[in-house]
């Protein structure tokens, strides 16, 4: 969908900031941290305060435009281009690569919590920490 319309439909001004960013999560579907996005602005020559770029990310979770991704291994925040679908991932310990897998087998689960315990579960996480193919390869 276009920047544009994504910008109109959620609410939001179509700020040269928002687009670039907007813009960067759609062209890469890859995970990105405020510091990652604070080099392309910096790079293109058009340097954007951290304080905006993390304003910016808050107001595009809220719109369900991105997602923060909570691994462990992390330093710092990540955030990926918000899926249709609920997501988990798979996380290289050794290169630190992250696969989206977006089947998730606690639907079910959740279920059963919710019979047995009277416990309304809202959302969950999961990620899987190991080594990746290339990973196992190298170690092999």
């Amino acid at each position: 969908m276009n920047i544009d319309v994504l910008l109109e439909k959620t609410g939001l001004k179509k700020t040269y900031p928002r687009k670039i960013i907007l813009g960067l999560f759609e062209d890469r579907d890859q995970f990105l941290s405020a510091d990652d996005i604070a080099k392309v602005f910096q790079e293109a020559g058009h340097p954007v305060p951290l304080s905006t770029i993390y304003r910016i990310l808050d107001q595009f979770v809220e719109k369900h435009l991105v997602s923060e991704v909570h691994i462990e291994t992390a330093q710092v925040k990540l955030y990926e281009r918000a899926h249709a679908h609920h997501a988990h991932h798979l996380i290289c310990t050794e290169c630190e690569k992250i696969i989206h897998v977006e089947s998730c087998p606690v639907h079910d689960y959740e279920s059963d919590l919710e019979d047995t315990h009277g416990f309304k579960v809202t959302h969950h996480t999961l990620n899987f920490y190991g080594l990746c193919e290339a990973c196992q390869k190298a170690h092999a």
